[in-house]
């Protein structure tokens, strides 16, 4: 099959080399385009210079895929070429017209401007009533002008927008985003939410200026907090991350540190990285903020971003850290890819069980940097793992100092685990409430559960993606490795003590959402009805949901 150029689909290529995985780096004749047959473009959209692509380039283009066909088409052709280059020039006489006009105005303008101050300064030579008249006249006189002026500038305005749709845009995107401003604006202002406030289940910030005070244990006891007890200190048995931010705000705030503008920049965060990511993806300007929008605000996730909570912040900025190891890995950039790794590894001190997709992510920057020796790909791979492994390094000493254990974080000392273990096989039968309990309709509300309920209520992206997996639709070995990932993951929860406490829908299961995402989206396959039906169905019950579940 002869290789044809991604952008103007010629087949007049000249060879200028190759890359180091053995693929053959092209340049097309007629567009300039320098492109790499061969490449996945799954994950990474093609290597296009748009920047040399002319505007003589689109009469090339027609004429290429119009060669063979009669002279009659490209008599047509050439004749709406002449139409347009005679369009072009009319316009920019028009424009250069306009401008000269609004200079010429502005000019005159200034001019009398500033002779009518110097006269009003000597009033008392000048007589004050004649310059009145001038001043008069001078306005009538502009009303021609600005009429012109407005003439014009609506064609200019409705030609930019002819152009504006036939090239790529993200007004969608923003649209988007001002309906998740809306909605969340609309939870807040009903449920009559502070976000300044302090929040009284904010560990992070005591954690925090325990640190500023030289010390790892917190200095007493709160008996309303989830803490860990070891060796007779008091211990913060959350991982460590979120910290970080909270120790920043702590030299503003002190102890009233506002906890529930970290969740707000998470929540908000994950709808532009969301959005960026499907468009990396190849998704459409519509389709992306669509998605985006579901993610967020048709998912447990809704509900957790409204409180700064210990738990609620540790799984906000795990979710917009993996979301942001997604998006920095479609790039080919060896830097971007550093700074996906090293998002992960934070998240993974954000959530630890995370680390449950470390093989696949591997495997995926492994593919990305493959050289023609497994010794060479593991030296490229070094310079890019090095800021994950420091950031691993760290939380395991973090974690050894505190409890003799580089795996230890501290939930396994808390009170409620001295007696039962964490995570157990038996576990997995007092979760059944996850699959078979449901929200009760009554005669005058819905009654949700506190403790949990089916979790495809709460996150209809899991009924999707079974959809998507049944339906025949291009997958690859990476996809359904993922998907094992993911179904492991999902398992593993299963096993432990407690699906996330008192909670509206599962909250642990918000973990998996990102990877469910990219298996979602990957292929930019279209939305189906029976899944927009499905969408706005998870919009309304999470926003209707998370109003009664705080109202009750």
């Amino acid at each position: 099959m002869q290789t044809e150029c991604p952008l103007c689909e010629s087949t007049k290529l000249k060879k200028h080399g190759a890359t180091a995985n053995g693929y053959i780096k092209y340049c097309c004749e007629v567009c300039n385009n320098n492109f790499i047959d061969g490449e996945d473009t799954n994950f990474c959209a093609p290597k296009i210079n748009f920047l040399r692509f002319k505007k003589k380039l689109l009469f090339k283009r027609a004429a290429i895929q119009f060669q063979y066909q009669s002279s009659n088409f490209k008599k047509l052709a050439a004749r709406e070429a002449q139409k347009l280059q005679k369009t072009n020039q009319n316009l920019n006489n028009t424009a250069n017209k306009i401008f000269n006009e609004c200079l010429n105005s502005i000019i005159i303008f200034r001019l009398q401007l500033l002779c009518y101050i110097r006269f009003l300064v000597s009033s008392f030579i000048i007589d004050l009533p004649k310059q009145k008249r001038k001043l008069y006249i001078l306005f009538r006189r502009r009303n021609y002008y600005i009429k012109n002026i407005l003439y014009y500038l609506l064609h200019v305005i409705a030609y930019i927008f002819k152009k504006i749709k036939k090239q790529q845009s993200y007004r969608w995107g923003i649209v988007g985003f001002l309906v998740v401003i809306c909605i969340y604006s609309f939870i807040c202002i009903w449920l009559k939410i502070n976000v300044n406030e302090p929040q009284a289940h904010d560990s992070y910030t005591l954690q925090a200026l325990a640190w500023r005070s030289g010390h790892l244990e917190l200095p007493q006891d709160y008996n309303w907090l989830e803490l860990a007890k070891y060796q007779g200190k008091v211990f913060l048995s959350f991982p460590p991350v979120p910290t970080i931010p909270m120790l920043l705000l702590t030299f503003f705030f002190g102890e009233k540190t506002p906890s529930t503008w970290l969740v707000i920049a998470c929540f908000f965060s994950s709808y532009v990285i969301a959005y960026k990511l499907l468009r990396r993806f190849q998704n459409s300007d519509l389709q992306s903020a669509t998605w985006a929008v579901f993610l967020i605000c048709g998912s447990s996730y809704l509900d957790i971003s409204l409180f700064g909570w210990v738990w609620y912040m540790a799984q906000s900025m795990s979710f917009v850290l993996t979301l942001s190891c997604l998006l920095c890995l479609t790039y080919s950039s060896r830097k971007m890819q550093a700074i996906g790794l090293f998002c992960f590894a934070l998240s993974i001190g954000c959530r630890p069980l995370q680390a449950i997709y470390t093989p696949i992510l591997l495997s995926f920057v492994y593919y990305k940097n493959q050289r023609q020796t497994i010794r060479q790909t593991i030296q490229s791979m070094i310079p890019i793992l090095i800021a994950p492994a420091l950031v691993i390094i760290a939380l395991g000493t973090l974690n050894f100092v505190r409890f003799n254990s580089i795996f230890e974080f501290g939930i396994t000392y808390l009170p409620e685990f001295a007696t039962e273990p964490q995570f157990s096989l038996s576990n997995i039968l007092n979760h059944s409430r996850i699959f078979i309990e449901f929200p009760i309709i009554s005669a005058d509300k819905l009654q949700i559960p506190g403790f949990g309920f089916a979790f495809y209520f709460a996150n209809p992206i899991f009924i999707i993606l079974l959809l998507r997996i049944i339906m025949p639709s291009p997958k690859n070995r990476m996809d359904w490795f993922l998907f094992c990932c993911i179904i492991f993951h999902f398992l593993f929860l299963l096993t432990h003590r407690t699906f996330g406490g008192w909670q509206f829908g599962t909250r642990y299961l918000i973990d998996l959402i990102p990877f469910v995402l990219v298996l979602c989206t990957r292929f930019k396959q279209p939305l189906r009805i029976h899944e927009i039906v499905i969408i706005i169905l998870g919009l309304v019950f999470n926003i209707y949901g998370t109003i009664i579940f705080h109202s009750s």
